[in-house]
């Protein structure tokens, strides 16, 4: 146990402090800011896709889920 303590006494700070949060701006129209993200690793559909590209829209919280295949272009 010592010698972990003598390890946290040793470590040196290399991040600034922090200052206070933001809040992020409000979209104003609908699908002017998104998140994008890949679901993978799926099994094949009959159209042979195998990911999901997923689109979330943060004004209004609406999603659009569309199927790819990992393999087109």
């Amino acid at each position: 146990m010592a010698k972990y303590a003598m390890c946290q006494h040793m470590k040196v700070k290399h991040q600034k402090p922090t200052g206070e949060l933001q809040p992020l701006p409000i979209p104003k129209w609908k699908w002017e800011d998104i998140i994008m993200d890949f679901i993978s690793r799926l099994p094949r559909s009959r159209k042979d896709n195998d990911v999901v590209w997923v689109f979330v829209d943060r004004l209004i919280k609406s999603i659009l889920f569309l199927p790819i295949n990992r393999l087109s272009g």
